[in-house]
């Protein structure tokens, strides 16, 4: 209850969670504000993290259902809320997600060195932990249906979660440290 006071939403109603990674995605914001331009999102809430450099730009969608930040420092909040997760593939992002269990879109930054988010996703969705929509492949109409389709079947959602779960390793420091000291002892 504490998240939906922080960003002034209903907690009646469906949160989506819109990230493009600390500096905010350019293709993601252009993407979700071609589908605010949309009518009809039924009664799904956005909270949009557009990143620093393009907050000014996107700040007039804020509205009683739409919430614009430039960044979030309350991440737990915003997870805690959210009912469905778009952003980027990053590791530390995948690492939060899975922690938390929270089904998600992910939209790979394909300029990633190494193909790395492709492949963070790939992973995701090879454990029906995940939904991705390759960047090129990223249109505001498949964006909108994927986030309709999946917001009105709660059995996936709750695949997706429970999948997401069983990925995250939230005792990953404690893990690493433990070997390290293992190590450092022998």
């Amino acid at each position: 209850m504490k998240a939906f006071k922080h960003f002034n939403l209903n907690p009646e109603r469906p949160v989506v969670f819109l990230m493009g990674g600390s500096q905010g995605s350019a293709r993601l914001n252009r993407t979700m504000q071609a589908i605010l331009e949309q009518p009809d999102l039924n009664d799904i809430q956005l909270l949009w993290q557009t990143g620093s450099g393009q907050y000014n730009y996107y700040s007039g969608f804020d509205s009683e259902t739409v919430r614009i930040v430039s960044f979030i420092n309350q991440m737990a909040d915003a997870y805690a809320m959210a009912d469905l997760v778009i952003s980027r593939a990053g590791a530390l992002t995948l690492a939060e997600i899975t922690a938390c269990g929270k089904p998600s879109i992910l939209v790979p930054l394909p300029g990633a060195a190494g193909g790395h988010q492709m492949k963070n996703a790939q992973s995701l969705v090879a454990h029906s932990a995940a939904k991705m929509i390759p960047e090129k492949d990223l249109t505001p109409e498949r964006l909108r249906n994927m986030i309709l389709n999946l917001l009105e079947n709660k059995s996936e959602l709750q695949r997706l979660s429970q999948n997401a779960k069983s990925l995250g390793k939230p005792d990953a420091v404690e893990i690493i440290v433990n070997h390290i000291l293992e190590i450092a002892e022998s």
